[in-house]
């Protein structure tokens, strides 16, 4: 400020300014230094490990055989695995990943995860976008930081899977949402901009891209007893754009199917997860029992979160916030539901509710925070800093280091130099490392599980066989054979072999 002197000149006067502890968060360039973070956390050595069975092998060949043009201009449509239309999952993902390995005339490692690195980041920058609408610049950029340095989101967005880039397409859909709700922008724009995010959400993971969101929206309107105005947030062109293009694939892709596709790729698919013999079926309580680590190392702060929210849930508590943690406890509780009531359960199906506990913790933070003195806004960035350094030494030294033992390539290596280009391979209960041997040995495969078919492929001239050690008796039994190697992935050892003659 200035003051005048004696003379009637002016002089520049510092007033001296007590920084807060979310003064540091609330400013521009903390966003930029938590968006790099994020870049550098997820993208850092991406491909210095082997793809890992059983999953990121068989991703990164779903999408290597788009690339390749195995199929022509079918196969962007229509996906294939080992030549076959594979019917478990949508493209986008494969989309992505094909157009990584383009100029790198492959899809590697890299380019395979690439997707899953991009929407990490991506979601990183909604949920800042996302947590300034609920509770300011400082609680923007806390979430952003909160989930880049929770555990399980930086890693999964390390790997070949889905479920990152199905988070980022839903967490933009609700921020749009939000968009709408507090009036920030155009409401045509938004409600395009949240419709555009569910279809890619269909097209990223299936149909629960769409009704999970739309779950969480609900259930927010009708805790704010405003269910009624959920009908005007699904206009017919809404709907076009969300459910259209997902629409046109799978009417493409079943035009170029063999018959039945539907029926697998659909109906199977969709419904048969929800039964007791769906694959990967657990107990209803699996969840509550496996998820909390997940939110490591920021689960410490629940307790501090439990408390900020029961304040904002009461009656005095201003609107604006009591509406802020409705939502995000809608969001998180309509998903955890969902996914409690189907009997298929992995836990990577919750990731796209980490961004929501992030901004719930961060709200939480903000309260705690606001009002006290900036060494305590430093203390924060200091343990932030220090769990991001440690999982960045994890990511490019530790894990590298350990994929000698993780990385199914060495059987995929002697399995090349046994077998003829053009012959085929039988694994014997070894159905998690085909797509491995398909990927690195470059070889055809045959999987069977039982004693019945592996002495038919013995007996119709199959020479070369996979399986694991601890059948070895059981194999010798059907057929003698000659070991060529034994190789350990995980805590599985896997005989190489030649069938005896």
């Amino acid at each position: 400020m200035r003051s005048r002197g004696s003379r009637g000149t002016t002089r520049s006067v510092t007033v001296p300014r007590v920084d807060g502890a979310l003064d540091r968060f609330a400013t521009s360039r903390a966003r930029r230094v938590v968006l790099v973070a994020a870049a550098v956390l997820v993208i850092a050595r991406l491909g210095a490990t082997d793809l890992w069975p059983p999953d990121e092998p068989r991703y990164a060949l779903v999408a290597e055989e788009m690339r390749a043009f195995d199929h022509g201009w079918r196969g962007l449509v229509l996906l294939h695995l080992h030549g076959v239309p594979y019917t478990q999952k949508p493209p986008l993902f494969y989309w992505l990943a094909a157009a990584a390995g383009a100029p790198l005339g492959r899809v590697t490692e890299a380019a395979a995860r690439m997707p899953s690195a991009l929407a990490g980041v991506a979601t990183v920058a909604v949920v800042i976008a996302l947590g300034t609408l609920l509770a300011g610049r400082a609680a923007g950029t806390l979430a952003g930081l909160l989930l880049l340095t929770t555990i399980d989101w930086s890693y999964r967005a390390r790997t070949v899977q889905l479920d990152t880039l199905l988070a980022l397409c839903e967490t933009a859909a609700l921020l749009a949402f939000w968009r709408i709700e507090t009036a920030a922008g155009d409401r045509k724009r938004n409600l395009r901009w949240m419709h555009g995010a569910l279809g890619l959400a269909v097209l990223a993971k299936g149909p629960v891209g769409f009704l999970i969101p739309l779950l969480a929206i609900a259930a927010y309107l009708a805790w704010q007893r405003r269910l009624r105005e959920l009908p005007a947030l699904l206009p017919p062109a809404g709907l076009a754009l969300s459910l259209g293009a997902p629409i046109a694939w799978l009417a493409g892709s079943v035009a170029l199917a063999p018959a039945g596709h539907f029926e697998v790729a659909v109906i199977e698919n969709l419904f048969g997860r929800l039964g007791a013999g769906a694959a990967h079926a657990q107990r209803p309580t699996y969840y509550l029992e496996k998820f909390a680590p997940d939110l490591l190392p920021w689960l410490l702060l629940l307790p501090l979160a439990v408390g900020a929210g029961r304040r904002a849930l009461a009656a005095s508590a201003p609107d604006d916030e009591r509406r802020a943690w409705r939502f995000l406890l809608a969001w998180i509780a309509t998903t955890l539901l969902f996914f409690t009531l189907t009997a298929a359960k992995r836990l990577r199906y919750l990731l796209p509710i980490e961004p929501a506990f992030a901004l719930l913790f961060a709200l939480a933070l903000r309260s705690w925070l606001a009002g006290r003195p900036a060494q305590w806004g430093r203390r924060l960035a200091i343990v932030a800093a220090c769990v991001w350094v440690g999982q960045l030494v994890a990511y490019a030294g530790v894990l590298p280091a350990q994929n000698a033992a993780y990385s199914p390539r060495p059987v995929a290596e002697a399995v090349r130099a046994l077998a003829r280009q053009d012959e085929r391979v039988g694994l014997y209960r070894a159905a998690d490392l085909a797509n491995a041997i398909v990927y690195y040995g470059g070889r055809r495969v045959e999987v069977f599980r039982e004693p019945a078919q592996l002495g038919h492929f013995a007996a119709s001239g199959g020479r070369v066989l996979v399986f694991e050690a601890e059948r070895a008796a059981e194999v010798e039994a059907l057929t003698p054979f000659e070991v060529y190697g034994r190789f350990t992935v995980r805590d599985e050892t896997w005989v190489v072999a030649t069938v005896a003659r």
